[in-house]
């Protein structure tokens, strides 16, 4: 493995945390292409635990820290404090401190308004009201249903008070299918940059030129590969094939929608108000079934900084270079940088395909 050692720098206003490091005991960065935001937290003891007690009572929220292996390189992140846990003992104090990028502030929580258009249309509207930049929008459908005097009209999305990355997560993102390849599976993600820049795509839209390329031989303990966990079992393999969604059309006839294997159904029953939004419905259900079939958990030592949507060659071999069936193409969905005794270790949340 590396001899490469850590380095991190976490600053609250003006008090410079990693001045003396050794009273910094933890450090974790995640980046997630979900709804939570990007979350950074830290733990310190003793009389500086106090101390940041007592300026985070006194409002103090601004964050700035960067991270990595030496030489120094990495941007500078810009973060809010939003909850810190005090431990009080006799042998003395620590404070863990967490605080989200500053990816998901929210500048209309509590708002009541309906958007109208594509979930990408839409997506674009919360982003100008939020100040967001646009990073990858990938275009969508338009949705349309029938009025109660059977008038086709556009679907409108109500936020009835949700914050901005909840409504657009939970009310517009299961209706959003590809305008150019009919795909669905949509993430929503915040790139961390000032001002924040929000990303609307499907998991093939985003594809980098350069794939990382990571190999190893199991048991063989010389590898920058801590851990290579397949989310698979013979239950899941063994599971249904196939969706059968259900819905009441405009005239209260049940009707259906079925994706995959229609000898071996899932079934499932919703609201909807239109043959229209039931086949987006489906589809992005169905893309959720095969996307938590093909996920996994690869853990690394000293490489930090691996964005969401790299794609990674895996190459999985056995002591007789024999590969192994999960070896293959695989997209990084969440990061996790960990700094523990001066090695940055990376646990990534990865979705593909097994060879």
């Amino acid at each position: 493995m590396s001899a490469k050692h850590a380095y991190l720098n976490i600053k609250i206003d003006d008090l410079d945390i990693t001045a003396e490091p050794d009273y910094v005991t933890g450090f974790v960065y995640e980046r997630k292409t979900t709804d939570s935001g990007n979350i950074m937290s830290f733990t310190v003891y003793d009389q500086l635990a106090m101390q940041i007690e007592a300026m985070l009572i006194e409002g103090s929220k601004s964050v700035e820290f960067s991270y990595g292996l030496s030489p120094q390189s990495s941007r500078t992140y810009i973060a809010q404090v939003m909850d810190w846990r005090p431990v009080l003992t006799g042998w003395g104090a620590t404070i863990t401190v967490e605080c989200v990028t500053t990816a998901i502030a929210d500048k209309n929580k509590g708002s009541k308004q309906s958007y109208e258009g594509s979930p990408s249309d839409v997506v674009r509207q919360v982003a100008e009201e939020e100040g967001w930049s646009l990073g990858v929008i990938e275009p969508t459908q338009q949705i349309n249903h029938h009025d109660m005097k059977n008038k086709l009209t556009p679907k409108q999305f109500y936020r009835d008070g949700l914050s901005a990355t909840h409504f657009l997560n939970e009310r517009v993102l299961p209706f959003a299918v590809s305008r150019l390849t009919g795909n669905s599976g949509y993430y929503l993600y915040f790139t961390d940059t000032e001002p924040s820049t929000v990303n609307f795509h499907t998991e093939k839209y985003k594809t980098s030129s350069e794939v990382l390329d990571i190999s190893f031989i199991v048991g063989s303990g010389d590898s920058d590969v801590i851990d290579w966990s397949p989310n698979y079992s013979g239950a899941a393999l063994l599971s249904s094939e196939g969706l059968l969604l259900e819905y009441q059309d405009n005239t209260g006839k049940l009707q259906q929608v079925i994706k995959g294997n229609k000898n071996d159904l899932q079934r499932k029953v919703v609201r909807v108000r239109s043959r229209e939004e039931a086949e987006a419905l489906s589809e992005y259900m169905w893309a959720l079934k095969r996307r938590y079939s093909y996920t996994g958990n690869l853990t690394l030592v000293n490489r930090p900084h691996i964005d969401p949507f790299t794609t990674i060659s895996l190459l999985v071999l056995s002591n007789y270079n024999v590969p192994h069936h999960t070896s293959g193409l695989y997209t990084v969905i969440t990061t996790k940088d960990t700094i523990v005794g001066g090695l940055i270790s990376s646990e990534l949340l990865v979705l593909g395909e097994m060879a």
